[in-house]
């Protein structure tokens, strides 16, 4: 007879992928009541909630119904024969769904539209909107960065200045846990986004002044290293 300890020990349910994606999925929704915690406590933070959570009823699942769908949740929706998957890359999915639909330029601009705004109002949920903050800044930094953690927001700026990265990766990150690639050049950024239909427009009713700064020249990269986008000079951005 297994002994008391046993018992309790095999109580616990395992942890598997889909339970640390959904959970991380869990936290961003609660994001903004702990915007003030730093990237690596904020990742902590996701694991001890799991790890707090999943003792109860057999995991995660019977608490996901509780969770607000994101907005680019949302957005799928508006299209149930689409088997839409959170776990998978955005935009590769709106054009799969694009092409499965067979949809006209005209259908197609007006949906990637909602989808972009959709993709803003999840940038700004995830890592902020307020270019003055500088742990939003410190967040960035301790992603894309070059794993120092500045401690002011002029420094914040010159790291991420120094990077290109895609808006859809760094949106689609806590979903699929995949590391958006960094590029050190922006023709790079441009050359990538482009193939696989990852652009962002630089005006969008939803984009805050953090997201504006990540953007870059898409479609007339530079070949310099490190060009930032302070004045909104950016006429597209990955």
């Amino acid at each position: 007879m297994p002994s008391r300890r046993n018992r309790k020990q095999s109580a616990v349910p395992s942890i598997t992928p889909m339970d640390i994606i959904l959970a991380q999925q869990l936290a961003v929704s609660y994001y903004n009541q702990c915007r003030h915690i730093m990237l690596a406590q904020f990742i902590e933070f996701t694991r001890r909630f799991y790890l707090g959570i999943g003792t109860l009823n057999g995991g995660f699942q019977h608490v996901i119904s509780a969770r607000p769908p994101t907005p680019i949740e949302v957005f799928f929706a508006r299209y149930p024969e689409y088997p839409y998957d959170q776990s998978r890359e955005t935009m590769s999915q709106f054009w799969e769904m694009s092409s499965q639909f067979g949809w006209s330029e005209r259908v197609n601009h007006e949906a990637l539209g909602g989808l972009r705004d959709a993709i803003a109002q999840q940038f700004n949920d995830i890592y902020g909107a307020d270019v003055n903050d500088l742990q939003a800044w410190q967040r960035l930094c301790g992603l894309v960065g070059d794993g120092s953690i500045p401690d002011n927001i002029a420094a914040c700026r010159a790291v991420i200045r120094r990077v290109h990265v895609n808006i859809c990766d760094l949106v689609d990150y806590p979903a699929t846990t995949i590391p958006p690639p960094v590029f050190f050049t922006e023709s790079a950024l441009a050359k990538y986004s482009r193939e696989f239909g990852k652009i962002f427009p630089r005006k969008n009713a939803y984009s805050g002044g953090l997201l504006k700064f990540l953007l870059r020249h898409i479609f007339h990269p530079s070949h310099d290293l490190g060009i930032g986008s302070d004045s909104g000079r950016t006429s597209a951005g990955g």
